[in-house]
Formats: structure tokens, C-alpha cells, sequence
């Protein structure tokens, strides 16, 4: 299980759409997290099993967003939010 940081900023004209959209995407996947859906952006934190990973890291980049996983302590990284951006 890995946890996925992320965040984007950007124009949402439609944010209950765009929440409709990803909710969705995650729960067909069976995702647990929280995500904040404004017309500023969206930011949120998930967790993923490793089989999903891959996937849902394109699935959140398609949307432009930022992210940050849980394994950067093993690598001994120390980028923000403890994470390496991907």
C-alpha cells in the first residue's frame, strides 16, 4: 500500500463535476482518501495498492497535478511533504 499526496492549481469551472469525475475514477478502484475539489484546484491524499500505483499516478498526472508518495523515506530523500516528486 503506498499513500499519494498531490495538488493542482488551476481554473475548475465546473468543481462538482470534475469531484463527480475522479469520484468515480477511484471508487470503480476501490480508493480511500480525501480530495479537495475547488474552482482554485484540487488537493488530496490517497492510498493505493502497489498493483494500482502505476495506474492511478498517470490517472492524477493526466490531470496535471503535483505528487508526492509515501516511499521517499526508504530512498532517504528529503524533498516537501516528505515525499518525492514524481
Amino acid at each position: 500500500m503506498r499513500v499519494i499526496a498531490f495538488y493542482s492549481f488551476f481554473n475548475v469551472s465546473n468543481p462538482r463535476l470534475l469531484k463527480e469525475r475522479i469520484n468515480l475514477h477511484f471508487l470503480l478502484k476501490q480508493i480511500k482518501g480525501s480530495i479537495i475539489v475547488s474552482e482554485e484546484g484540487l488537493n488530496g491524499t490517497i492510498a493505493v495498492s502497489s498493483k494500482l500505483e502505476k495506474k492511478i499516478i498517470d490517472y492524477l498526472m493526466s490531470l496535471g497535478c503535483l505528487l508526492y508518495t509515501s516511499d521517499a523515506a526508504d530512498e532517504g530523500l528529503g524533498v516537501d511533504l516528505g515525499g518525492r516528486r514524481i
